[in-house]
């Protein structure tokens, strides 16, 4: 370590030994924040134009045509007519807050025990047993500077057009932490030893369980 962890991930971890305690440059991947950022602003513009196109027409006695279940209508009165624009320009404003949260999310740090992951950032501090990660861990970099992605059990489902619904793990990733490799060799074997699945005893010929 170049410095030493900040005085709150020491208080979480108490008096449990750390098998590793790294410091990761990013708390949040760059690439998904820069994609995020794109989109909030493409979605500022497309609900902009809307509601710019809805006020003017409003505010300069114009009429505008709606459908509702099949059967066209027209008002002159705001209403509740702005609401659904507003609403798409809140929603807006929420993912370019969120994206601009992630570009200066600044560093985190992680620790690992016999039993749990600490991860402390400017966003918050928390702590996940082993055993609700799946196993599954994509490591990038060299030996000396990387990235560790740690699949977990929990997730959601992503709908994909013209195709099945897929299985999308949460995870957990350091960015740019040190010694990559090593500590990916750690979280595997902690998790692998924390694993809840039960090993089911494997029959062989003449009635002996393995």
């Amino acid at each position: 370590m170049d410095q030493s962890p900040p005085v709150k991930l020491q208080k979480m971890l108490g008096e449990e030994k750390p098998d590793f305690i790294v410091r990761a440059k990013r708390a949040t991947s760059l690439g998904g924040s820069v994609f995020l950022l794109f989109f909030a602003v493409f979605w500022l513009i497309i609900s902009g134009l809307i509601t710019y196109f809805m006020v003017t027409r409003l505010f300069s006695g114009g009429e505008i045509n709606y459908t509702i279940n099949g059967i066209p209508k027209t008002t002159d009165k705001p209403g509740l007519i702005l609401l659904l624009p507003a609403v798409f320009d809140l929603v807006g404003i929420f993912l370019l807050w969120a994206s601009l949260r992630g570009l200066f999310s600044g560093e985190a740090w992680f620790a690992g025990t016999s039993s749990r992951l600490f991860v402390h950032a400017k966003s918050g501090s928390r702590s996940i047993d082993w055993e609700q990660f799946n196993g599954d861990i994509e490591v990038s970099g060299d030996e000396n500077l990387g990235n560790v992605t740690l699949a977990m059990r929990t997730g959601h489902w992503q709908g994909r057009k013209h195709r099945a619904d897929r299985y999308v793990p949460d995870d957990i990733q350091m960015i740019q932490i040190g010694r990559p490799y090593e500590i990916e060799a750690k979280c595997r074997a902690r998790i692998k030893q924390n694993d809840p699945t039960p090993v089911s005893p494997v029959s062989v010929p003449g009635g002996l369980n393995l």
